[in-house]
């Protein structure tokens, strides 16, 4: 009896003993095989009795049970959620009741141990494996919204190609460290999903490294955000920064002309408070105009050019800069003026202020025509000057690649003004010491501020000409005619010039013409000095109202007996008898 009863024990002892089961891998991805092994036969040979339980819930029944009966194979379902798992198996053996539902005390629900530890849970993957999410880049530097939404693709690896998986996160908190602080998860409706709301964030899965985001609200995400992407339990780190612009692209770009006009509009404004518009000979000049003309010689400067300019241009490109920090990458910060600006700057008002005293000095250059025109930047005295030319392009040049060196760079894009090469500053010194070099080497030129005209007792036309470097041995044109015979002029020197090299120049010149021809005063009055350097000066004058009839009682006084007399008493050839002859 006792030898019996010790036999049955040991031929009941499999089917009432506790079956131990084992994973070897702790991750498995959906739609794949997990094979979990037993140290003993399972009692049930039946796979549909045998179950996979997560967490307490049922998730598939076994797919197979091997011939030794202690592997059994279980396919993990593909709408199964990304999480971590307590997994345990249930089994129900063979046994059952009268009314055909299992005997309780048949069923087993036995937990699984993984690699030998029944603490460690089950991590359910995606389809692209155990991989960690990562963003390795965003397809735009600067989101910019469109109709107050924000678009854009996320690019990285490890993403599930269920939409459902990825949880976006987005932070718009920054540490001290400028890190981006823990974000919440936002609702997002993906492109298989229905009933969407239209406010909802949408999301489109390309491929397991690409996911593209749209309709995010501007109201609600601006500046600089912080985006993950968790994918069941794992998320990405760190946060990539992603900035919204809170503004379109044309923006900044608007905003800087428009400050830009509101400032040289208010320096204006001020200046004209006090000054009258610039008149020379009867043609009023405007501000703009006004700026670029040289008082002393009614001429454009070209120093006062230069000087605007890259005055202009530094001012607009610093404002297009800081705006485009501030306004579109979110920086919020005093932006510093880059290397060579001031070098520029720097060049071009020296220029102008030693020109200035040049000016003072030797004197100032030949003043031209009487009204101002462009061709004064390359001339000097009517004469193209070969320094000032070159002084002139490089000056356009350098500020028109500087400008579009600046706006070729979009708003997201800048970080910096652009250095001026040093190369380039030494070319801009050498030009402007070629300019200035000019204005030493050249004789000052003249320029009339008015003449004053009468006629002496022996009816010659007596001008009273007063300017500066006017020179005493200078040629003379009326009406741009041709030049007056130096026989017919005297010249006499009223006031000489101050602190002048040459003794022959003066501030006011007197010059008598002798018989002068009516063609040459008739039309215009306009008298040209030139001086022995061919720069030239011309001004406008009234003629005495009895120099034509001076002139013709002269022709006519001595009185006339023959047609002999008649041809000795025309003189000058030009004038006409009067009809009483």
């Amino acid at each position: 009896m006792f030898l019996a009863g010790i036999i049955f024990l040991l031929c009941v002892s499999p089917s009432l003993g506790q079956n131990t089961f084992n994973l070897e891998i702790d991750s498995a991805s959906r739609g794949t095989t997990l094979i979990v092994t037993s140290d003993s036969p399972i009692t049930s040979i039946n796979p549909e009795n045998v179950f996979l339980m997560l967490n307490g819930k049922k998730a598939t029944s076994a797919n197979a049970i091997r011939e030794d009966r202690k592997e059994v194979e279980f396919v993990i379902p593909k709408n199964i959620e990304l999480n971590s798992y307590s997994p345990t198996i249930d089994i129900v053996s063979d046994q059952m009741t009268k009314d055909g539902q299992s005997n309780s005390q048949a069923k087993k629900n036995v937990p699984i141990s993984i690699r030998g530890d029944l603490s460690k849970k089950l991590k359910i993957v995606s389809e692209a494996g155990a991989l960690s999410p990562k963003i390795d880049s965003i397809s735009k530097i600067v989101v910019f919204p469109e109709n107050d939404k924000y678009s854009f693709d996320v690019i990285g690896s490890g993403f599930s190609e269920k939409g459902e998986d990825n949880k976006l996160i987005i932070s718009t908190i920054k540490n001290a460290d400028k890190t981006f602080a823990k974000g919440s998860e936002v609702n997002v409706c993906w492109e298989d999903e229905k009933d969407c709301e239209l406010s909802s964030i949408k999301g489109r899965v390309l491929n397991n490294r690409q996911i593209t985001f749209s309709n995010v609200p501007k109201r609600a995400y601006n500046g600089d955000v912080g985006l993950q992407i968790r994918v069941g339990e794992t998320e990405s780190t760190p946060s990539y920064s992603l900035t919204l612009s809170p503004v379109d692209r044309g923006f900044p770009l608007f905003l800087t002309l428009g400050i830009f006009v509101a400032l040289v509009g208010l320096i204006v404004f001020f200046v004209q408070k006090g000054n009258r518009p610039t008149d020379i000979d009867g043609t009023k000049y405007d501000f703009w105009s006004a700026l670029l003309i040289d008082q002393k010689t009614n001429t454009y400067s070209l120093t006062r050019l230069q000087f605007y300019l890259w005055t202009g241009v530094a001012i607009f490109s610093y404002l297009y800069l800081m705006l485009s920090r501030s306004l579109v990458q979110g920086q919020l910060e005093f932006i510093d003026i880059p290397q060579g600006l001031p070098g520029i700057v720097l060049i071009s008002a020296t220029t102008t202020v030693v020109s200035e005293g040049i000016t003072t000095t030797k004197g100032s250059k030949g003043g031209g025509n009487i009204k101002p025109e462009f061709s004064n930047l390359i001339t000097t005295g009517g004469l193209i000057a070969p320094e000032r030319f070159q002084f002139l392009v490089w000056t356009i040049l350098g500020v028109f690649a500087y400008l579009f060196v600046v706006l070729w760079q979009s708003p997201e894009q800048i970080k910096d003004l652009p250095q001026i090469p040093s190369g380039f500053l030494q070319l801009m010194g050498i030009s402007s010491a070629g300019y200035l070099g000019g204005k030493l080497a050249r004789k000052p030129g003249p320029f009339i501020n008015s003449i004053e005209s009468s006629i002496d007792n022996e009816n010659s036309l007596v001008l009273n000409i007063q300017g500066s470097n006017l020179s005493s041995t200078a040629t003379f044109k009326l009406n741009n005619g041709d030049q007056i015979p130096s026989s017919l002029i005297k010249s006499t020197i009223k006031t000489s010039e101050e602190n002048a090299s040459d003794s022959s120049l003066a501030k006011v010149l007197e010059i008598v013409i002798k018989n002068p021809k009516k063609a040459w005063y008739e039309n215009g009055n306009i008298l040209t000095i030139y001086n022995s350097d061919t720069q030239y000066s011309e001004q406008k004058f009234e003629a005495p109202k009895d120099l034509n009839t001076s002139n013709e009682q002269k022709n006519i006084s001595t009185p006339i007996t023959s047609s002999n007399d008649i041809e000795a008493k025309i003189l000058p050839e030009d004038n006409k008898l009067d009809e009483t002859i």
